[in-house]
Parts: C-alpha cells; sequence; structure tokens
C-alpha cells in the first residue's frame, strides 16, 4: 500500500511540475503565478476535499510560506520579460539571452517550490483526499487541453 502512495505522489508531482513549466502569468501580465491568492486555493481544497480544520491550518502555513517565497521571484520574472520586449532601442542578443537563461532558473526554482508544497499538502491528506485530489487534477487537466485545442 505504502509503494501505491508513494507511485501516486510521485505521479502527481510529476504532473505538477510538468504543468508549471507553462503557469506563470503571459508576459506583460503581473498576475500572480498559479493563478489563486494562498486563500483561494485553501478556500477550493476545504470545499473539494473536505479538509478538517487541523488540515486547513497546515495547508494554509505552507501555502503561505510558498506565496512568499515566490513573490519575489514572480516580481523578478516580470521585470526580465519587460526587458525581452521591443523598446525601439537596438536589440542586444546578450543581454535577451541573459535575460532568458535568468527566466528558465526562476522559473525552475518556482515550479520546485509549487512541486515541493503539494508533495507536502499530499503527506496531509488522507488516502481518500488524495485520491480526490488526483482525480480533480486529471479533470483540470483535460479542461486545459481541451482549451488549447480551441481554435
Amino acid at each position: 500500500m505504502n509503494r501505491q502512495i508513494r507511485r501516486t505522489a510521485i505521479v502527481i508531482v510529476a504532473c505538477l511540475v510538468a504543468s508549471m513549466t507553462f503557469a506563470g502569468p503571459p508576459m506583460g501580465h503581473p498576475g500572480a503565478p498559479f493563478g489563486h491568492s494562498p486563500e483561494k486555493m485553501l478556500r477550493q481544497m476545504t470545499n473539494h476535499l473536505d479538509l478538517s480544520d487541523d488540515q486547513q491550518s497546515q495547508i494554509a502555513e505552507l501555502l503561505k510560506s510558498e506565496h512568499r517565497q515566490i513573490r519575489s521571484e514572480r516580481d523578478q520574472l516580470t521585470n526580465l520579460r519587460d526587458q525581452l520586449k521591443p523598446n525601439g532601442e537596438e536589440f542586444n542578443t546578450d543581454k535577451a539571452r541573459e535575460a532568458a537563461d535568468k527566466i528558465g532558473v526562476i522559473s525552475g526554482n518556482i515550479a520546485y517550490a509549487r512541486a515541493y508544497t503539494m508533495a507536502e499538502i499530499h503527506t496531509i491528506l488522507t488516502d481518500d483526499q488524495r485520491e480526490n485530489l488526483h482525480k480533480l487534477s486529471a479533470e483540470r487537466d483535460c479542461r486545459r487541453g481541451e482549451r488549447k485545442k480551441r481554435p
């Protein structure tokens, strides 16, 4: 049983890392990464997974910690993306490459922080809640896939 839980956790984390690669706000849109505030994410998890008060408290702290951790990185991403926008000056390949490389590193840091947080949340949930979360994630991924296919 423990092996099955570990395998499921690895699959969920891998899916999250893969999906978070593209989860940052589009260039020029400074919205919160992953689309939600910690409070909204907790509210949705509570509603969908029927979290206990103790689970809510633990998960709230994890989400707030993650939010604080990535806030400055999100601001750096916005600044770096602005550097890549045409501004009427001559294009500087070296500066553009440097900014793009930094965007990659920061995006990777954010994706890792998100995956780590979700793995920690996974340990707080019951078996039934983990299974429900997996189903909800799969449904969300299907909806996202359908939106990407629209013309």
